[in-house]
């Protein structure tokens, strides 16, 4: 078989397994799409791995058309958009770019991804982002007024709870969180798609340990002075509303990124220092994520600015 009739026959197998991914989901009632959004990707990363950005093109097409064909309103705007962004993927590992700067390529579209298929998702239902949050805002109060009787909470906690769920709050607080999701799609994306392909002989680069992902040290710094400013206009609100917005916004990125570390590094610590299955390593930390959260803050500005990081690495040589 010449390389051009193999290229065909290829992108051809491509757009076939997309569909059957697409009718998968939709005959299924949408039960396993947040499954599949994680699969999506993963053959256009294999065609444009192999043959690049050229011939890919007309392969994400193909997908794109199937798409309207075969698959369900909900989901046209998240295959679309995870189709292209395995074909941005599988560009990258073509021309053998740096490990570190497609991880950050990927995690960043699938955060832009995450965001405007919330927002599109609300604008075909007829909902506005307002409505939405009004009615997350409403249930969260409900919630407070019921964990407060039955904890025997006074009045006066119970209303400084609820001070903190005003309408631009969880507006930023939904955003971000949106974005940090699509942060962790994005990696899992990564492992998943390089797992598989080089499972199924493609020549393709090793998936970068996590433990080799090191933030510059200067980042843990400007995290904890954006959280502690974060928490300081909840004390003393600014006049200006704009600075208000940008500050707390700026805080809640830096208060999830050093949560994210933080997490990570009791990860390495119940890991390496304490030998626990790599199972109750990821579970504990999860497990305590509420309970303990001003403490993983720490702990992740303790990971980045200290040695712990280079302490990890020389137990795993």
């Amino acid at each position: 078989m010449n390389t051009k009739t193999q290229k065909l026959t290829f992108g051809a197998m491509i757009v076939a397994i997309f569909g059957v991914l697409l009718l998968i989901n939709r005959q299924s009632g949408g039960i396993f799409e947040d499954f599949l959004f994680f699969i999506f990707p993963i053959p256009l990363v294999a065609f444009s791995a192999k043959y690049g950005l050229k011939s890919s093109i007309s392969v994400f097409i193909c997908t794109v058309l199937l798409t309207f064909f075969c698959g369900s309103y909900t989901a046209v705007f998240y295959a679309i958009s995870q189709s292209f962004i395995g074909m941005v993927f599988g560009v990258c590992l073509y021309h053998k770019k740096d490990p570190g700067k497609i991880v950050v390529l990927i995690m960043t579209l699938c955060a832009i991804s995450s965001i405007v298929s919330y927002w599109l998702l609300l604008s075909i239902s007829g909902i506005s982002v307002g409505q939405d949050l009004s009615q997350v805002q409403t249930m969260m109060n409900g919630m407070i007024d019921e964990f407060g009787t039955k904890a025997g909470y006074n009045e006066q906690i119970l209303q400084s709870m609820k001070t903190m769920l005003t309408a631009d709050n969880l507006r930023r607080i939904m955003f971000v969180g949106l974005a940090f999701t699509g942060v962790i799609q994005g990696i899992v994306i990564y492992w998943l798609s390089l797992l598989i392909l080089r499972r199924l002989r493609f020549k393709v680069q090793r998936p970068k340990p996590l433990a080799d992902f090191y933030p510059p040290k200067w980042s843990g710094v400007v995290s904890l002075i954006a959280f502690a400013a974060y928490m300081f206009t909840y004390v003393r609100p600014l006049q200006n509303d704009i600075a208000q917005n940008v500050v707390q916004t700026l805080g809640i990125c830096g208060m999830m990124y050093l949560l994210c570390f933080g997490m990570f590094s009791a990860y390495l610590m119940l890991r390496v220092r304490f030998n626990f299955p790599k199972i109750f390593a990821i579970i504990l930390p999860l497990i305590f994520m509420g309970s303990f959260s001003y403490l993983y803050i720490i702990l992740g500005f303790i990971y980045i600015r200290s040695e712990f990081h280079d302490w990890v690495l020389n137990r795993i040589a």
